[in-house]
């Protein structure tokens, strides 16, 4: 904001007042310029002249916002507004108000020829831009933040010493800290799993894919790859490794193979005798945890009714039909889309009670909701 103030004693010329304004976003109708002119007749204020204009911008959005090589124009133009006669200054000031005191001076885009979109904020340094073919350059260095237009920085120099120097660099190349590997959590050994970056397709000097020793790749394309397990055995933990040119990598821990019973262990809860004729709890925990809405489980226990909650949670309920102290069989497995587990089983001891079995020769019959799914 600009101020000149003419002081007089009946007419008060109270100056020349202007608001500037970046460019608005894309598609977006905005005030870039604000001015009037205000005197004042026996201290009652007027506006002699005001005008206001208008930009409504393209889908390219603002020039003076778009990531690049910045500048202080507003300050330069102060500078040069600066009054140097003594007499005059005692008559006229000119005052500033920055609240953005720099803006785009070069987009990015422009500086490199760029060829694909012409949306200005749109973020191009996840990419190699040469390998793409959007930029004529057979390489570039680009700072993560905006920087003074043609401002030397020891990061820049450097690069273009070694450019000077013969020596061939990748263009700089910044991974989103949000960067994900997408694809299934599960790798199979007869199945086909696939993985990308959530960049999207990129080049194939992008990106270094590496697995674990139990995963192979049957297939790279630079932008992803297709794996299987190793052999038909392999199982446990793995992972999927994605390495860019600029060496920072992102990792995907995947499950491998079927699940394992050397992962399995029964857990009576509150560690209470099993009895007959009652419903008891059991559950199993895999790799320490119990299991809900991961695997598949099925459930053999010997002279018991079952019930579970869901076929996809790692615990039942059994009712044990025996009339005196004896020990039963109780085993499960679990699956999933690679392959059922082998039988994980123990043996327990169930605890006559006074209540008669139900249901046999002899027997009262069982109630009618005991078996639940």
């Amino acid at each position: 904001m600009t101020n000149l103030y003419l002081t007089g004693l009946l007419f008060h010329f109270e100056g020349i007042h202007s608001n500037i304004f970046f460019s608005p976003p894309a598609n977006t109708e905005g005030v870039i310029f604000d001015g009037k002119v205000r005197v004042s007749t026996f201290f009652i204020g007027w506006n002699l002249y005001r005008e206001k204009h208008l930009a409504l911008s393209d889908n390219r959005g603002s020039y003076d916002t778009s990531q690049g090589g910045m500048t202080d124009t507003q300050n330069i133009l102060y500078e040069e507004s600066k009054i140097s006669n003594d007499l005059t200054k005692l008559f006229v000031k000119v005052r500033r108000q920055l609240k953005v005191k720099a803006h785009s001076f070069i987009p990015t885009k422009s500086a490199l020829a760029y060829i694909g979109s012409t949306v200005l904020d749109e973020v191009i340094g996840n990419k190699d831009r040469t390998c793409t073919g959007e930029t004529p350059f057979d390489s570039y260095f680009a700072p993560q933040n905006n920087e003074q237009h043609v401002f030397l920085t020891s990061e820049n120099v450097e690069w273009l010493t070694q450019e000077i120097e013969g020596n061939v660099q990748n263009p700089s190349i910044y991974i989103p800290s949000t960067t994900t590997i997408t694809g299934n959590n599960l790798v199979c050994y007869d199945q086909i799993a696939i993985f990308s970056t959530s960049l999207g397709a990129s080049c194939i000097e992008n990106i270094i894919w590496s697995t674990s020793s139990n995963i192979e790749i049957i297939d790279n394309t630079g932008a992803s790859i297709t794996v299987q397990t190793t052999y038909a055995n392999s199982a446990g933990e793995g992972w999927i490794k994605a390495t860019f040119a600029n060496n920072t990598s992102i990792t995907k821990n995947v499950e491998v193979g079927k699940p394992q019973t050397s992962k399995m262990v029964f857990n009576r809860y509150a560690s209470y005798d099993f009895l007959n004729v009652r419903w008891n709890l059991l559950g199993v925990y895999y790799n320490g945890q119990l299991m809900i809405d991961k695997y598949l489980w099925e459930w053999q226990v010997a002279y018991s009714l079952i019930r579970q909650t869901s076929p996809y949670h790692s615990y039942i309920n059994f009712r044990p039909n025996v009339a005196s102290t004896t020990s039963i069989y109780i085993r499960t497995r679990a699956s999933n889309d690679c392959g059922c587990s082998d039988w994980f089983g123990s043996w327990f001891d169930v605890i006559k009670t006074n209540i008669s079995p139900c249901g046999g020769a002899n027997q009262p019959p069982c109630k009618s909701d005991i078996i639940e799914y």
